[in-house]
Formats: structure tokens, sequence, C-alpha cells
């Protein structure tokens, strides 16, 4: 997905409901740069910023942000944990439900020959179980 800078996600953990240790990891980030991770049920190739948007939301189930965003160090990595109990992702629209596949992608800040601009990671699409 990405054309700037080589973004990678990847996940630890289980994809188990019920074990609820699910990490979702992105690397190869500018260092310091933000990282905003976010979700959804279909997929796309939208040129967009300076990659593309692979991941996107539609008529029944939206993308969805997951908040708060993170900062990358000086290796450009960044990590979060997604809660399944969080009522963000257990409940509504964005809910995580045993069953559901769910397409995850990163969006972060990118700065190109000094003009500040965005980038997104590859995307990786995970199955959800009890």
């Amino acid at each position: 997905g990405s054309s700037g800078a080589p973004a990678q996600i990847a996940a630890t953990g289980s994809a188990s409901i019920a074990t609820n240790n699910f990490v979702i990891a992105a690397s190869g980030l500018p260092p310091f740069t933000v990282g905003l991770f976010f979700y959804g049920p279909e997929q796309t190739q939208l040129a967009s910023g300076l990659g593309n948007l692979c991941v996107v939301g539609n008529s029944q189930a939206p993308a969805v942000r997951l908040y708060p965003a993170v900062q990358a160090g000086i290796l450009g990595s960044v990590a979060r944990a997604v809660d399944f109990n969080d009522p963000n992702q257990s409940t509504g629209p964005g809910a995580i439900l045993p069953g559901m596949t769910l397409n995850f992608q990163c969006y972060f800040r990118d700065n190109v020959s000094g003009v500040p601009t965005f980038n997104f990671s590859d995307a990786m699409s995970v199955l959800f179980c009890p």
C-alpha cells in the first residue's frame, strides 16, 4: 500500500475474542511520526497521499479508527492492543465479533523532500474467532 516508506503491518497475540490479546503493529514508518490504525470490512486500492488506501467500510459497517494514535520511536515502529471489551470494538458499527473478517491498515504522516504529507502501510486481513 505504500509508495514512500515501506511500512508493513503485522499482528501478534490471538484472533480469539475470548483471549483478548490481539496486538496490531506497523514497522517502517518514519521515526517519531504518529500512526493511526483503522479497520473495515472491505478492501480497495485507491491512490491516496504517497500510498494506497486499502481498507474501507460499506453501507452496513464503516471503517473504524483505533484511538488513541501512537507515536513511532526512533526505529519507526508502532503497536496498539485491540481491546475487544472496549465499547467501540464490542458494540455498534465498530464491533469486532467472532466470524467477522476485517482488514487493518495504518495511516501515518510522511515527509518527502521536506513536504509534509501522509502515507499508508500495507494491509492485513484477520478472521476473528470465538
